[in-house]
């Protein structure tokens, strides 16, 4: 395969991450608008923030064995068009429940981008270089959750006239993209050896994969690799959803300003986009993604320590922040980018792997906030929640140190 076909369906595959992540929080963005016009109180406005994430939790999985199956390229195409659809017809909605399941199926068709592009990559890219190319698709995700603030709230709001036109022309861009997509891929097949079966899918079979689910399913979940990347993968974003939720609201509690706060939060993404870009690029001149998994959660710990420690001196927040935020974006490459390395598991369930540790991990998501949450309403600060927190941290440090040679190749 010539690597401009890898390079040119791993920047396609990019943009369709920044599309998915721009039309999820479009709703966030939009939130006050949206729960107007449509009257919703504020159970209605978190359960919509909320459940897409909420829908990883049942359909990860699924949606990794299908994408295995069917291959990257057609399962991150048929999510586009699904996403696509359900946004252009959530810019008719005029209810609670119409939005709330067209947002439900725009997260079954994101968990087909979430594991297609690591599938993607362990297809066009060889195992060592899994980490650098996982962190520049990851780019995508940072940039479309930054546009749907800067540029879908700010600028195309204003300019289109409220969020039903743009919800309209996004879901439509999609649609568009989506035709792109298949295009590059009819394009690209004839230079990819995986993808020129007689109907266009991976052959899991003769990759040395199953045919049968419950075997593929009993081979991972007895895979310690596995489950303890999926232990991993529920502390890390329990710390994300936790930290990134309620970080503002933690800093006013100190006393700190709100623009101080808002901006606080904004460096703890900025922090994770640089993660996401140093930490991987640097592993995959390593032997062992043990070591940098632990660094990961030494930055995250650090981090989330200072945070505890500290008061309201803005300076030392701020550095405890980008600390925390630096090691979780390494974490979210490495989640992603790990089981292709792993003995037993490889390209051919790479996308079962991810979406295992995804199942479990989006439950950390959804506890994280809501623990956060609930300790501060039992205990009045919020000292016992970023405790918690820390803990968590931990957990990835103990989880990484338990990783061997044969678990992650």
């Amino acid at each position: 395969m010539k690597s401009p076909v890898a390079h040119v369906m791993l920047v396609l595959g990019t943009i369709g991450y920044v599309w998915l992540m721009f039309v999820w929080l479009l709703v966030p963005a939009f939130l006050g608008p949206i729960s107007d016009e449509l009257s919703l109180s504020n159970t209605q406005a978190g359960l919509l923030t909320g459940a897409i994430s909420f829908v990883y939790i049942p359909f990860a999985l699924w949606s990794g064995i299908i994408t295995d199956r069917i291959g990257a390229p057609r399962a991150i195409g048929y999510g586009l068009a699904l996403f696509g659809c359900a946004q252009l017809l959530r810019s008719f909605a005029h209810e609670f429940w119409s939005i709330l399941l067209l947002t439900v199926l725009i997260g079954v068709g994101g968990t087909a981008i979430t594991f297609g592009l690591p599938k993607l990559v362990s297809t066009l890219y060889p195992p060592e270089r899994s980490g650098t190319m996982s962190s520049l698709y990851l780019v995508g995700m940072y940039a479309g959750t930054a546009a749907a603030f800067a540029i879908g709230r700010s600028i195309a709001g204003p300019l289109l006239g409220g969020w039903r036109p743009v919800f309209f022309y996004s879901g439509l861009a999609v649609l568009g993209f989506c035709a792109v997509w298949f295009l590059a891929f009819v394009w690209a097949r004839r230079h990819v050896s995986a993808w020129r079966t007689a109907d266009g899918r991976t052959d899991g079979r003769s990759a040395g994969g199953s045919s049968d689910v419950s075997s593929d399913l009993r081979r991972l979940l007895r895979h310690r690799g596995v489950l303890l990347l999926a232990v991993v993968g529920f502390s890390y974003l329990l710390l994300v959803h936790g930290l990134q939720n309620w970080l503002t609201v933690i800093l006013q509690e100190r006393g700190v300003t709100t623009e101080i706060a808002v901006w606080t939060t904004s460096l703890f993404v900025a922090a994770q986009l640089v993660g996401t870009l140093v930490l991987p690029p640097i592993s995959d001149f390593k032997t062992s993604r043990r070591s940098a998994v632990f660094s990961c959660g030494v930055f995250a710990s650090a981090g989330t320590f200072a945070l505890l420690v500290v008061d309201d001196a803005v300076v030392p927040i701020a550095f405890a922040v980008f600390v925390a935020g630096f090691g979780l974006g390494g974490l979210a490459t490495f989640v992603r980018s790990l089981p292709v390395e792993m003995e037993g598991v490889e390209s051919t369930l790479v996308a079962t792997a991810v979406g295992l540790v995804f199942m479990i991990g989006e439950v950390g998501g959804f506890v994280g906030p809501l623990l956060v949450g609930a300790l501060a309403d039992r205990t009045g600060s919020f000292t016992l929640s970023i405790f918690s927190l820390l803990i968590g941290s931990l957990v990835i440090l103990a989880a990484s140190a338990f990783l061997t040679h044969a678990d992650h190749g």
